[in-house]
């Protein structure tokens, strides 16, 4: 059977993934915007919390259910540099908000109570009053800040990776997850498998943390 029929992402991993992406412009976006501006500052936070709670089911829905293996045409060192895009993101989409939340957390001179879209309050990070000053809030920004612009490298990198692939000599990787857009697609065998354990985990989580006080 030839690339051109394999399984694409199924419906929960290409949503995941299309919202989550969203999230990420939206986090970069306004956090490139949100200086002196509190409504955007919060927006921001929202942003990255919806990307850590998300991140999590997408974790444990990837584990749950492998994507489709990469065309046969791509050369070898091709499908590393994919792999190692891949893991990169996964480490980004966890470690960028969890350094947002940490910078929040040691705010010393502009501590804003996060309040999620307006509705649900969010409380700071707990044991990290040994950063709560000016060195150590400043090293978590600094850390926070390097990761939004390598994240928009990599976003880069993605973007020009799949439209490569699928306009290059190889087969297309594009239409496993945009089915239907530049090529034909055939749908996944199953639905996929661990949807309570993948929205569940992430619900717990955000439920647990969000009661804290």
């Amino acid at each position: 059977m030839s690339q051109r029929a394999s399984s694409r992402y199924t419906l929960v991993a290409v949503t995941l993934h299309w919202v989550i992406a969203l999230a990420i412009v939206g986090l970069i976006l306004v956090g490139f915007n949100m200086e002196g501006n509190e409504q955007l500052y919060q927006l921001h936070k929202s942003f990255g919390i919806t990307v850590l709670i998300l991140t999590i089911s997408r974790i444990i829905w990837r584990v749950m259910n492998p994507p489709p293996p990469l065309p046969n045409e791509m050369a070898g060192w091709q499908k590393m540099i994919s792999h190692a895009t891949h893991v990169a993101f996964y480490g980004l989409m966890l470690l960028l908000p969890l350094t947002g939340w940490l910078y929040v957390s040691t705010s010393y001179d502009f501590d804003v109570p996060t309040v999620l879209f307006g509705v649900v309050s969010w409380p700071d990070l707990p044991f990290v009053g040994f950063l709560t000053n000016e060195a150590g809030n400043t090293a978590v920004g600094q850390a926070h800040w390097a990761l939004a612009w390598l994240s928009v490298g990599l976003i880069a990198l993605h973007i020009a990776g799949a439209i490569k692939h699928e306009f290059g000599d190889e087969e297309g990787v594009l239409k496993r997850m945009v089915p239907g857009l530049l090529s034909e697609a055939s749908p996944p065998a199953f639905a996929g498998k661990g949807v309570l354990p993948a929205f569940g985990a992430a619900l717990a989580v955000f439920a647990v943390i969000a009661s804290l006080p």
